[in-house]
């Protein structure tokens, strides 16, 4: 379990810093400008974190999604379906080992 956590936390990492410093380029400051350019007005990079941490495990868009250009949705897009299959992966993962663990016990029997 602990490989999904790692795959899913550097995944939430790099789809963060992907839309805040690509944000930041186009504004050319990071620390005087927003991350997204309307709700989150300087808070930083642990904000950034937390919103898409917030966005991505509880789909609470609010209204950063309708700030994303084409670009930011495609990547939005992806990490989305990849994310969805690391969590499945990660459901069929538990449920084969429990499925072991009892048939192990009934084995012993």
């Amino acid at each position: 379990m602990i490989p999904f956590m790692i795959l899913f936390v550097v995944s939430l990492m790099a789809i963060t810093d992907f839309l805040y410093f690509k944000n930041s380029m186009v504004t050319g400051s990071i620390r005087n400008q927003s991350y997204m350019t309307g709700s989150i007005i300087n808070k930083g990079y642990i904000t950034a974190v937390a919103v898409q941490f917030r966005t991505f495990m509880f789909a609470d868009f609010g209204d950063e999604i309708e700030e994303y250009d084409s670009l930011e949705m495609l990547v939005f897009m992806v990490f989305t379906l990849m994310l969805l299959i690391v969590l499945m992966n990660l459901l069929i993962a538990i449920i084969g080992d429990s499925h072991d663990s009892i048939y192990a016990n009934l084995q012993q029997l």
